[in-house]
């Protein structure tokens, strides 16, 4: 390039069209910023709706091996009392060596 066509091209850029330019990249920047952090939430929000499709068949089978054999109380994994009082009477009535 000859040195006028430079000094042309710097000369056409006035501290104005620089502050112009700076505030176009900035909100292009803002813009594509937040564009990358709503796409990431919104595919945070789809791994959690996919996670949680299947969780009530966790919550189910949770609730149920908690519950224990038939005849106990929610929460309690001990035997009911129907199935000690069948076992206590077959040791006890059984031959004594």
């Amino acid at each position: 390039m000859r040195k006028p066509d430079l000094f042309d091209i710097v000369a056409a850029h006035t501290p104005a069209e620089k502050v112009k330019v700076w505030f176009q990249n900035r909100r292009t920047k803002h813009k594509r910023m937040q564009q990358e952090e709503e796409a990431k939430a919104q595919q945070q929000q789809q791994q959690a709706a996919a996670s949680n499709k299947n969780s009530h068949h966790v919550t189910k089978w949770k609730q149920e091996t908690s519950q224990g054999p038939p005849g106990t109380p929610p929460g309690s994994n001990q035997p009911s009392s129907q199935y000690h009082s069948i076992h206590r009477h077959e040791s006890s009535s059984g031959d004594e060596a």
